[in-house]
């Protein structure tokens, strides 16, 4: 089975779906979401899109969806991960950075990961990353930046780590080392960004990143060259279908990566 192929067919009934949606359909409130959060009409939308072409094409699988929640036997081998749009807050608000993100895995275990995908909408790219193959962006093949050192890098941070700054200065110092500090909205693209080069890095060392906003784009990062380090556990032992949030730094490479653990340790 291509499961790259079913990702862009999902991503394609996303973009026909979405295609007539106006402002204020989009950001409609359809009450709260199964990871508690606010569900717009976009995201709902979005979300019975990717849905449906899953069911039809891996109808024995364990779905995991932002809005829908946990769907299918739990003793089904595929598991799929779906946050049908990262960056709601962005699209609601016209601001066009938000994405789509799918994992498919052959197990609970991100080691077991298969395909991933994540959809830039706005610019209709697809980053595409599969086992033994070198990730793509629109079929083109992709790798990480050569950046090296803090004071020539970009690199994008959660914000919410500044509400720390009080207690843990050394995020302050970090800050001043960083020649390009960044911030987009949409935790999916950011690391995929990382992925293709256009970022030297991606922090969030709040340990709230849910795994279907991030798992897709670090597996691109890995199979781009790149470097991941978890705050709260190795990447290959987390369980795609626990539901648990982490906080994580992807950079280019691990000299990079080591600097800015340098900062925080």
């Amino acid at each position: 089975m291509d499961y790259e192929e079913i990702i862009k067919l999902c991503f394609k009934e996303v973009r026909e779906t979405l295609h007539f949606l106006n402002n204020d359909d989009k950001s409609e409130k359809l009450g709260v979401g199964k990871s508690g959060d606010q569900t717009y009409k976009i995201d709902k939308l979005a979300e019975n899109a990717i849905i449906d072409v899953i069911k039809d094409n891996i109808p024995d699988c364990y779905i995991i969806s932002e809005e829908a929640g946990n769907l299918g036997k739990e003793s089904n081998e595929i598991t799929v991960l779906i946050d049908p749009i990262d960056g709601s807050t962005n699209a609601i608000h016209n601001i066009p950075v938000f994405s789509s993100t799918i994992l498919i895995a052959k197990g609970k275990k991100f080691s077991e990961t298969i395909s991933t995908g994540v959809y830039d909408l706005n610019n209709d790219e697809i980053f595409l990353s599969s086992e033994n193959k070198i990730p793509t962006l629109n079929e083109k093949q992709i790798n990480v930046s050569s950046t090296e050192t803090l004071d020539s890098a970009i690199i994008s941070i959660n914000p919410r780590a500044l509400n720390n700054l009080k207690k843990n200065s050394n995020i302050s110092h970090l800050l001043n080392e960083i020649r390009y500090p960044r911030c987009f909205g949409s935790a999916a693209l950011e690391i995929a960004y990382v992925a293709n080069g256009r970022l030297d890095g991606f922090i969030d060392t709040t340990n709230t990143l849910r795994l279907f906003d991030c798992l897709p784009s670090i597996y691109s990062v890995i199979n781009s060259g790149g470097f991941i380090h978890l705050f709260n556990s190795d990447i290959k032992d987390v369980d795609i279908r626990s539901g648990s949030r982490i906080g994580v730094i992807a950079t280019c490479n691990d000299i990079l990566g080591k600097q800015i653990l340098s900062f925080l340790s």
